[in-house]
């Protein structure tokens, strides 16, 4: 069937992340698609990433960045030579996630085969070795300025959604989208470095007229757990990037109403939240703000 003859490129970033890399490539080794290579592109690892990948894959193409580049540029390197060796498909796989589902990218790839329309497709993400799921589609609310992810610690046995369902966007820890459209609306925004880049892709194929699914009848795991507390503490970098490429995200994306309601809440919401119940120190809080300057003040 002309579905099976489809080439998939997996592409994974790594950095300094060797136990989570190695997991991952080796629940790759139990799925059943029959045309899919492994590219992985590793921004400069100093904790023997690099070793144990061409040890233990050897069959998998590895590129050797000298320094962290980010997820974007990371990804954008392993994308270009890609589409240069006319793949059908990118799959953009997060180092540390574990696929569940053996038969996971044969059903990604057999919807958005069938859909014309459908350029980008994700799974369910669930937290790992759990049925609680951490990602079930993405929703950008412009009221209160957030990227939400749907359905974030739903249990599975009370997730009622069985068939692909449309969303704002789907996670770049586990993302499949179509050559065209890469070839239509570009590469990743190296502007984000890393966080709401998938966010924009995602948005920027919506203006272009495709849609966006999330495909429920299959998942991956991602190698993060149910936070203890409600609210899970933000590090330092974390904090100045959200801040940051979620105001750069409105800016470059959102026009009219629907851009001043998002900036705005950036300030009035999406801030005092965070501030109150996400920083974990004054560092963290400093960080936060230097990001919100960063977002108002970039050109893009």
């Amino acid at each position: 069937m002309q579905k099976t003859k489809l080439k998939i490129s997996i592409i994974i970033v790594n950095w300094n992340k060797k136990e989570e890399i190695i997991k991952c490539l080796s629940s790759l080794r139990n799925i059943t698609y029959p045309n899919f290579k492994i590219v992985v592109v590793d921004n400069g690892s100093t904790d023997g990433s690099q070793k144990a990948i061409k040890e233990n894959f050897p069959e998998i193409e590895l590129i050797e960045n000298e320094k962290n580049l980010g997820f974007c540029i990371a990804n954008n390197i392993a994308i270009k030579k890609e589409l240069k060796e006319k793949t059908d498909y990118i799959l953009l796989l997060n180092n540390d996630t574990v696929i569940k589902d053996s038969n996971f990218l044969d059903i990604l790839v057999s919807y958005a085969d069938k859909k014309k329309e459908i350029e980008i497709v994700g799974p369910k993400i669930y937290y790992y070795k759990t049925n609680i799921i951490q990602f079930g589609g993405g929703k950008i609310n412009n009221f209160i300025g957030f990227a939400i992810h749907m359905y974030k610690g739903v249990n599975e046995k009370n997730f009622k959604l069985k068939s692909p369902y449309e969303v704002d966007y789907v996670s770049g820890a586990c993302l499949l989208i179509k050559r065209d459209v890469i070839e239509k609306i570009g590469l990743l925004d190296p502007i984000y470095f890393a966080y709401y880049e998938e966010t924009d892709w995602c948005f920027r194929a919506k203006k272009a007229g495709y849609k966006i699914m999330l495909i429920p009848e299959t998942s991956i795991w991602h190698k993060k757990y149910p936070a203890k507390t409600k609210f899970e503490k933000l590090n330092p970098t974390k904090a100045y990037l959200l801040a940051r490429n979620a105001i750069i995200f409105g800016r470059k994306n959102l026009t009219g109403l629907k851009k001043i309601s998002y900036l705005l809440a950036q300030l009035i919401f999406r801030a005092p939240f965070n501030l109150i119940f996400l920083m974990q120190d004054f560092n963290t809080f400093k960080k936060y703000l230097i990001g919100i300057y960063h977002g108002i003040s970039i050109k893009i």
